[in-house]
């Protein structure tokens, strides 16, 4: 299901490697927070997601943050830690919209903010799915 889409006054839809970057010294690679538990620094982002949630039905909500591994999805609709979602995320506020489809599982829910917020980790078993996840975080990095 992984995918980019770049909307430039046309669509373009692709799947392949060429267009994502992955290399470690690449703008945007990811950098990590010193400490016992060192993990990928998130990139605040203006994104939206909408999301398909294993009982059916589109749903949305908004992107807080993002790693190549996961994002924080705050929204209205209830998930529960276990869930498997279908996602799209657009990255909005630059030139281009950007899009990528993924998968994720919910890892975490988070009630301190005024929504409820959910960690959620990307599934990443193909190539392609960790190149799209990488490079949806570099042009979030990148800004």
């Amino acid at each position: 299901m992984s995918g980019v889409v770049i909307d430039e006054s046309a669509t373009l839809r692709t799947e392949r490697s060429e267009q994502m970057s992955s290399g470690a010294s690449s703008p945007g690679s990811a950098t990590f927070e010193a400490g016992r538990h060192a993990r990928i620094r998130r990139a605040p982002v203006r994104a939206i997601a909408a999301f398909t949630p294993a009982d059916g039905g589109e749903r949305f909500g908004q992107v807080l943050n993002l790693s190549p591994g996961g994002c924080l999805l705050r929204t209205e609709t209830t998930l529960r830690e276990g869930d498997h979602i279908d996602l799209t995320v657009t990255l909005v506020g630059a030139r281009q919209r950007i899009k990528v489809d993924l998968r994720a599982i919910v890892c975490r829910v988070d009630t301190s903010l005024d929504r409820r917020a959910y960690g959620l980790e990307f599934i990443l078993e193909e190539r392609a799915e960790r190149e799209a996840a990488q490079w949806l975080y570099v042009r979030a990095m990148s800004g």
